[in-house]
C-alpha cells in the first residue's frame, strides 16, 4: 500500500506533460486565475535549476511578465503607466510554463502571419509531440504586446488588461518564445489559442506578452525540440 500510494504522489506532485526527450510542465492555471481570482504565487523562481529552462509565466498578483530564454529570467513591469525592466531576483509567479530543453533543431522558415500553423505544421513534420516549446528569431514585421499589471481597485482577474501597458513593436530583432499543445486552453493557453507566446528584446530586456503577431515575409530561424 505504501509503495501504491508513493507513486500516486509522484504522479500527482507537478503537472507534467512528457514527451521522448522533453516535457512541458506548469504551476497554476489561466482558468484559475480569470475565473476563481486566484493570483498568488505558484512558484519562487529562486528556488529552482533554471539551467537549460525555457519559461513563461505572469508574476504573482499579475503584476508584470516573466520569461527565461536558456536559464536567463526577464522580468517586465508597469511603473507610472509605463514598462520598465524588473529586477530577476525574488521573482513569483502566479501562472508559469517551463520547459528543459538541451537541445534544439534549427529551421530556416519563412513568416506568413498565422504562427500556430507554422509551428504546428513544423512540429508535426519533425514528429514533435505536442505540447512543445518553440522559440521564433527573427524581425516580426509587427507584434502587439502587453505587460499585465492588475489594477488594485478593480481586484478582478478577468479585467487584467485595464491596468496593463499595450504596445506595439514593428521591424526590431526580436526571440519569440512560446509553447504551443492542442489540449491546454484555460491552463496555459487561452480558450480560443493552442500557443501561449512571450517575446525578449536581448537589447533591451524588455519581455512581453504577445496578443498578435505578424511575421510578414522575412525569413526566421524556428527553434523546435530536438528528438
Amino acid at each position: 500500500m505504501k509503495i501504491y500510494n508513493l507513486f500516486i504522489i509522484i504522479l500527482l506532485c507537478i503537472a507534467c506533460e512528457s514527451s521522448d526527450n522533453y516535457s512541458v510542465k506548469h504551476y497554476g492555471a489561466l482558468r484559475n486565475i480569470m475565473h476563481e481570482g486566484d493570483i498568488s504565487a505558484k512558484v519562487e523562481i529562486d528556488t529552482m535549476e533554471t539551467s537549460n529552462v525555457y519559461a513563461l509565466g505572469a508574476l504573482a498578483e499579475l503584476k508584470g511578465e516573466l520569461t527565461i530564454v536558456n536559464g536567463k529570467t526577464y522580468v517586465s513591469k508597469v511603473v507610472d503607466s509605463m514598462a520598465v525592466i524588473g529586477s530577476s531576483e525574488n521573482v513569483k509567479a502566479a501562472l508559469f510554463v517551463f520547459s528543459q530543453i538541451h537541445s534544439w533543431d534549427t529551421l530556416s522558415v519563412t513568416g506568413g502571419d498565422d504562427l500556430a500553423s507554422l509551428v504546428a505544421s513544423s512540429l508535426k513534420e519533425y514528429g514533435i509531440k505536442a505540447p512543445a516549446p518553440f522559440m521564433v528569431i527573427g524581425k516580426p514585421t509587427a507584434i502587439d504586446y502587453h505587460i499585465v499589471n492588475l489594477d488594485p481597485k478593480s481586484k478582478d482577474p478577468s479585467d487584467h488588461k485595464k491596468g496593463a501597458f499595450v504596445d506595439t513593436i514593428k521591424n526590431r530583432q526580436l526571440t519569440l518564445l512560446g509553447f504551443y499543445a492542442d489540449d491546454a486552453q484555460g491552463v496555459y493557453t487561452h480558450h480560443s489559442s493552442k500557443t501561449h507566446v512571450h517575446f525578449v528584446e536581448e537589447s533591451s530586456s524588455l519581455t512581453g506578452h504577445v496578443d498578435d503577431v505578424m511575421l510578414g515575409n522575412n525569413e526566421f530561424k524556428l527553434l523546435i525540440p530536438k528528438l
